[in-house]
């Protein structure tokens, strides 16, 4: 099948799994969608599943746990009480940030922080490489 197919495969099953999250919509299946590929693209790069992990994991603690968001719809006691404000497509809503398009630039900033990191500490893994041709 490839890495291309796997990766777009992965991504929409990713998604869809999130579909049926308590207030899910569309966009918030959309936009985990096109988030999963940062979680691919963090492991092509190390080669390993600790940063990918650790970036979900880390995302959904310091979301929910800490700054009172929804994570992925699912409330939970936390450190700060908020209520986000706005549309949902601008706030995220009841689903919580990954439903926000402002979640968007996050990625795009995590993707440059990732290559640049790795890229200044070790050798790059070549199946992120062979993936781009």
């Amino acid at each position: 099948m490839g890495l291309k197919w796997a990766v777009i495969i992965s991504s929409v099953a990713f998604g869809f799994g999130h579909f049926f999250n308590p207030e899910a919509t569309l966009l918030s299946t959309l936009l985990i969608s096109l988030l999963t590929p940062y979680l691919i693209y963090a492991y092509l790069k190390t080669g390993q599943l600790w940063l990918p992990m650790g970036l979900h994991l880390g995302w959904n603690f310091f979301q929910a746990s800490v700054f009172g968001f929804a994570s992925s719809g699912q409330k939970s006691p936390s450190l700060i009480a908020q209520s986000p404000v706005g549309p949902d497509w601008l706030s995220g809503g009841a689903f919580g940030a990954e439903g926000s398009i402002l979640i968007l630039p996050f990625v795009i900033l995590s993707v440059y922080l990732i290559h640049y990191s790795v890229t200044k500490t070790r050798k790059p893994n070549q199946k992120f490489f062979e993936f781009m041709v």
